[in-house]
């Protein structure tokens, strides 16, 4: 793998972990055991917010053909060939000798760009929303077969990062219950 594809898996990787932290940071706020599709709704809408902290990131996605226009902008001006540099002050109308016709070398549009980067801040974010949705319910799962098997002396145990707080069997009602650290 090249640089470039180390640096967009690295980008993408801190927006999904971002996602995950942001999503399990709310979903905690909310003291929410299991929740419904309307508390997810909100913990989703929620991270979603906290997830235009790092959309910069996602620039960094798009970073190589940032670059690849810059050079071809200053090609062009310099009367190269945007592409792969050659002098264009010999040729007729502009045709490079080696690329061809340059309207054919267009590279992407800018909205093909913003399209790239909505698309990759959207999916990190719903992967790493999923994986802490997942994590937290990994979690309060894991708890519940603890108490049943008795495993805890209170009852009670500290929630799985990046989750706070700590997870409290109700006999009362039967129920987990989340208890926030004050």
């Amino acid at each position: 793998m090249n640089a470039m594809t180390w640096l967009r898996c690295g980008a993408w990787l801190v927006l999904a972990s971002w996602s995950f932290v942001a999503y399990g940071f709310v979903r905690t706020l909310l003291h929410v055991i299991d929740p419904g599709p309307g508390e997810i709704a909100l913990v989703l809408g929620l991270s979603l917010f906290m997830m235009f902290l790092v959309a910069w990131f996602t620039v960094l996605w798009i970073l190589p053909e940032i670059i690849r226009a810059s050079r071809a902008r200053q090609r062009r001006d310099r009367g190269d060939c945007p592409w792969c540099g050659r002098s264009l002050r010999d040729s007729a109308e502009g045709v490079c000798p080696e690329c061809g016709p340059l309207h054919l070398l267009a590279g992407p549009a800018a909205a093909v760009l913003v399209r790239r980067c909505v698309l990759v801040f959207l999916g990190a974010w719903l992967l790493g929303a999923a994986a802490a949705e997942s994590w937290a319910r990994l979690d309060e799962r894991s708890f519940r077969r603890e108490v049943m098997a008795s495993t805890l002396v209170d009852d009670k145990r500290p929630r799985w990062w990046p989750s706070w707080g700590s997870l409290q069997w109700d006999p009362g009602t039967g129920q987990v219950e989340v208890i926030s650290l004050r």
